[in-house]
């Protein structure tokens, strides 16, 4: 997971290839709560 608060167009375009959360600054809880759940998931699944 990426928080950025600068050139988040730019970060995006050169990290679609990968499987990464990419979170603009200021980051609202509810946004990171999400983001961290579904990377949660993500890893259990893999794990598992």
């Amino acid at each position: 997971m990426i928080m950025t608060g600068h050139e988040i167009e730019r970060i995006r375009s050169m990290l679609t290839h990968m499987n990464i959360s990419i979170l603009s600054k200021p980051v609202r809880p509810p946004e990171l709560r999400a983001t961290l759940l579904e990377l949660t998931k993500h890893f259990a699944r893999e794990a598992g």
